[in-house]
């Protein structure tokens, strides 16, 4: 005869026992979801997306960057083994108008704030500092924010090469306005920021140098002339090299420059000014390395009267083999 207490009791024990397994095995299952779409998303969207999971349920939030790739990354969570439903709640970053972006630099460190228009544009801002800032910390403020004007990351990596030349100083971009202002030794660096910073063709800029003498010193404020929209950084560095290419440089004696060679260096100098992070390679020729040494820096010298920093030049005389007639080679690094 069955004893009905004893089933009950039972049944009782292993409900009991499979509540204590979902409720162990639940949050391993949430996590083992949550990491698989997460990678999915690191992958196909970048870091500012996420998953949450619910039981076999994912929601997944943040920003969205490339709506093309929105369907993709959704059909390769769904795809994920164990998933039952994807909700999507990505979005597209936030509209800022008018953009703007800053940099706080005070020589041992660069601060980047304001928004940025994707992970891409971040990286490519963050690798400027460093390059122009070598040893300093950078600080990444920057947040997320559509809308950024055409040439935004060329422009502000413009601003961030002249910044990184002074003793400290700020850099603002607001749509596709640029201002500077610099803690400066004198007026040397003043030309330097007023020939440096280069906004586009369709926007005013400013540059301020705030004397280096000790005491207060009042802000020299200088109108920049409008220059052309910056091009993109390999299109423009494949402009300068068949401008360093063409340029034929003659020598009138030893180290005097001839008077046609003035032109093809200042077309030289202008596309380098429109080109931010590129250098000018100047090698002097011949088997005479002295004299090679001194034709070259004779070149540099007259590129830096054209407005160019040293850090824009890489002068070399090691009496370099040329073709015949060769005196100074030109390159792009």
């Amino acid at each position: 005869m069955r004893r009905p207490g004893v089933a009950w009791l039972g049944l009782a024990a292993a409900a009991g026992l499979w509540l204590a397994a979902i409720h162990v095995e639940t949050p391993r299952l949430e996590e083992t979801l949550s990491a698989g779409a997460d990678k999915t998303l690191r992958e196909k969207l970048g870091p500012a997306a996420k998953a949450l999971a619910s039981g076999r349920d994912l929601r997944v939030e943040g920003l969205v960057f490339d709506e093309s790739a929105r369907a993709e990354t959704l059909a390769a969570i769904r795809a994920l083994p164990g998933v039952k439903n994807v909700a999507d709640a990505l979005a597209p970053p936030p509209a800022l108008s008018p953009y703007e972006w800053r940099a706080a630099w005070d020589g041992a460190a660069l601060r980047l704030s304001g928004a940025a228009p994707s992970p891409a544009a971040r990286a490519a801002l963050e690798a400027a500092a460093r390059k122009v800032a070598p040893g300093a910390r950078i600080v990444d403020d920057m947040s997320y924010a559509s809308g950024a004007p055409t040439g935004f990351v060329e422009q502000a990596a413009g601003l961030l090469t002249t910044l990184s030349r002074s003793r400290g100083g700020e850099a603002h971009l607001r749509d596709k306005v640029a201002s500077l202002e610099v803690k400066a030794a004198g007026r040397a660096d003043e030309r330097a920021a007023q020939s440096s910073v280069k906004p586009n063709s369709s926007s005013a800029a400013t540059a301020t140098a705030a004397a280096g003498a000790p005491g207060p010193a009042p802000a020299r404020r200088v109108a920049l002339a409008a220059a052309p929209e910056p091009a993109k950084v390999e299109d423009c560095r494949v402009a300068l090299a068949r401008t360093a290419g063409a340029a034929a440089i003659g020598f009138e004696g030893a180290v005097r420059l001839t008077a046609v060679s003035e032109a093809p260096l200042k077309a030289l100098a202008a596309a380098a000014k429109a080109c931010p992070g590129a250098v000018v390679e100047i090698a002097g020729t011949g088997d005479e390395p002295e004299l090679s040494w001194r034709r070259a820096e004779a070149v540099a010298a007259f590129l830096l009267a054209q407005g160019l920093s040293p850090r824009d030049l890489d002068v070399t005389g090691q009496g370099e083999v040329a073709p015949a007639g060769v005196v100074v080679v030109l390159r792009v690094k």
